[in-house]
């Protein structure tokens, strides 16, 4: 801590007073059942948490680690289910591997989420510096940098106070957060670098869901694009989430309810700052995979049925995904628009990530700083002048 912050947090170790040297984790690469990546040349068909090629759960991937240190027949039989797994996850994948290509082709021929998450790094090491001296490293969950990279450059980053592992999902799933601290877990317990064998004590930051700040750079964000529509109030505001299998949902998977309780939030927040909010909207949810039933209605179907009604302008809002990538810059942003357009929609926005805006990056200070037990005072934040939207008509 400095002097002036407000805090007097000092860690004394040998005798040395030192600040708070602290370090966290930004976990990414949204993750819905075991996505086996399928290895090629072609780096933009392999980005993190976006080729989806399989539904076994990680409850399977468990079991087939832990089949690898059985003995005699179960080892045996262990290495057959891998095997059995392995040949399917690799003809998904090669099935798949062509088309997907076909889409990072149309959004700049690679994923922009590495680009992106290491703004937000960047700009959270800034918020959190007048606190404590931070060491902010990434860990994508299925591309690199890996955790296993992530944890090599803490342990190479000197003598840490505290360890704040904060995934990038704003909504707790066990197919997101869970899959993503479990990783952690396994790697860190691989590398003997936990709390029991010398590592820092670890703090988890599990959603933020329903933090002030987030949701109001939900309704800022918004309402930067409601100011594009003649009348906005009269526009559908669809909220789009990334789908989940039913079958977690039936297991007590929160996603779902975390999801509605964000909506409600931002809507009850912009109607109070924007006279023109819409005065309709409605939850759906995307990118599918399978043949298993997964959260309903569809994106896609949502638009179809809404335009046969006679709805000519919407705005859809990417509401579970916190940097663009290709869920929002190709199944949204074309995808969806491409459909709304055949269907007769004569106006569609598509709300742009939080990115590394101002409110955003306020939240993800507030989270940090209240993990390892302090609270700063939330600063005033001017919102941003006027930023034109990732959307244009069709």
């Amino acid at each position: 801590s400095r002097k002036g912050s407000g805090y007097g947090n000092f860690a004394f170790k040998g005798g040395m007073r030192r600040a708070h040297r602290f370090a966290w984790v930004l976990t990414h690469g949204p993750t819905f059942g075991l996505q086996v990546l399928h290895r090629c040349d072609n780096p933009p068909c392999c980005n993190p948490g976006h080729l989806f090629l399989g539904t076994v759960d990680d409850n399977m991937a468990d079991r087939g680690r832990k089949g690898r240190a059985a003995k005699g027949s179960k080892h045996a039989s262990a290495r057959l289910t891998e095997a059995i797994v392995a040949t399917g996850t690799k003809m998904i994948s090669s099935r798949r591997c062509k088309p997907v290509m076909g889409r990072y082709a149309q959004i700049g021929r690679r994923s922009p989420i590495a680009i992106l998450t290491e703004r937000q790094r960047v700009r959270l090491v800034r918020a959190l510096t007048p606190y404590i001296d931070p060491v902010a490293v990434i860990a994508m969950r299925y591309w690199h940098p890996m955790s296993v990279e992530a944890l090599d450059s803490l342990r190479n980053a000197g003598p840490l106070d505290e360890i704040v592992l904060l995934p990038l999902y704003p909504h707790y799933s066990y197919a997101t957060t869970l899959s993503s601290m479990k990783e952690w877990h396994r790697v860190a317990d691989r590398s003997n670098w936990t709390s029991s064998r010398g590592a820092p004590p670890e703090r988890v930051v599990e959603s933020f869901y329903n933090h002030p700040l987030y949701i109001r750079g939900l309704a800022e964000n918004i309402g930067r694009v409601l100011r594009q529509f003649p009348d906005s109030s009269r526009i559908h505001l669809i909220f789009s989430a990334h789908g989940l299998p039913m079958s977690l949902v039936e297991k007590g998977d929160p996603y779902p309810r975390h999801i509605e309780a964000t909506v409600r939030l931002t809507c009850e927040r912009g109607a109070q700052q924007f006279a023109g909010w819409p005065r309709t909207h409605l939850l759906c949810y995307q990118s599918r995979v399978g043949p298993a039933k997964w959260l309903q209605p569809p994106l896609t179907t949502t638009i179809e049925r809404l335009a046969h009604e006679g709805v000519k302008e919407m705005l859809v809002v990417p509401i579970s995904f916190v940097t663009e990538h290709i869920e929002t810059l190709h199944e949204i942003n074309i995808e969806a628009r491409e459909e709304a357009k055949k269907s007769g929609v004569e106006t569609f926005r598509m709300m742009p990530a939080l990115g590394d805006s101002p409110y955003f990056i306020a939240a993800l200070k507030d989270l940090v700083l209240r993990a390892i037990g302090l609270e700063a005072a939330s600063p005033a934040i001017t919102p941003s002048p006027s930023i034109p939207a990732a959307a244009t008509q069709v």
